[in-house]
């Protein structure tokens, strides 16, 4: 992972910037983001899709569409990991490149082979 993080020319070496790395590899990339503010940012960063994680029920609108989920968020309380677990296609990953502001209290992940 740090290979694709490394500094690419006119850009900033922070995982934010990897939009653009991940679309030039031919990955379609979604942004999540609880603010719609932040619609006009990642659009000029590259991702071809923006998810609200603050919508109603978006884990069922996007159920299953990733086959990984790269994040870059700092604060644990009112992370939904269950709801996040539920975009990743079977056999899909959550990675975290953040550094979290607390211990993150990891439970058991809900069962992603049943379709509810």
């Amino acid at each position: 992972m740090p290979q694709l993080l490394q500094r690419l020319p006119g850009s900033e070496a922070n995982p934010a910037r990897s939009f653009s790395l991940f679309g030039s590899m031919g990955a379609e990339v979604y942004a999540l983001t609880h603010s719609e503010k932040k619609a006009a940012d990642i659009k000029e960063m590259g991702a071809s899709h923006m998810i609200l994680t603050n919508e109603k029920d978006f884990e069922k609108k996007h159920f299953r569409e990733l086959d990984l989920i790269l994040s870059t968020v700092d604060k644990v309380e009112g992370l939904p990991l269950d709801k996040l677990s539920k975009l990743l296609k079977v056999g899909g990953a959550l990675r975290t490149v953040g550094l979290p502001d607390a211990n993150a209290p990891v439970g058991p992940l809900p069962d992603r082979l049943r379709d509810d």
